[in-house]
């Protein structure tokens, strides 16, 4: 199986010819940002793209693509592991998310799903809500993407025949 997911990202021309890389596309002719052989530009595209994955809900993708561009990261992986959030594992990560930020802050006051009244949301109530999903989706992502990151970089050499 990873053979064929690395024989498909490592197709460097077919991904460089992309059209929906758009004006990007002139700043992909560096070969660091295709090496899977460099386990800092691997460790580093991981923790990007998962850092971004936690942190934009849109246009995750393309924020990816820049921070890889402009840290010399690995371009394919810094957009791929962004998918860890999707239409499958949104609702519980962001529920997941908005305790974590919820026990840090104790804003709302929010002990059970019963406590929440989505008649009465208004634009305070949005933002009550807000600020413990984004601090929770920060801290998140900031441990996922730097012990990923630190793991992928710590054993790379163990099991570099993946």
């Amino acid at each position: 199986m990873f053979d064929k997911f690395k024989k498909e990202i490592t197709d460097v021309e077919k991904i460089k010819n992309n059209p929906s890389l758009g004006f990007l596309r002139k700043f992909t002719n560096k070969d660091e940002l295709w090496d899977f052989q460099n386990k800092k530009a691997v460790a580093l595209g991981f923790a990007i793209g998962s850092f971004l994955a936690f942190l934009l809900p849109i246009f995750q993708f393309f924020f990816a693509a820049i921070m890889a561009i402009i840290l010399r990261a690995n371009l394919p992986l810094a957009m791929f592991s962004t998918l860890i959030t999707n239409p499958f594992t949104f609702v519980p990560i962001y529920l997941f998310a908005f305790g974590v930020g919820n026990f840090f802050l104790n804003v709302v006051g929010i002990e059970s799903k019963d406590d929440v009244n989505f008649e009465k949301i208004n634009f305070q109530g949005i933002l009550d809500l807000g600020l413990p999903l984004f601090l929770g989706l920060f801290i998140i992502g900031s441990v996922v993407s730097f012990v990923g990151g630190l793991l992928i970089y710590l054993f790379w050499n163990k099991n570099k025949n993946l």
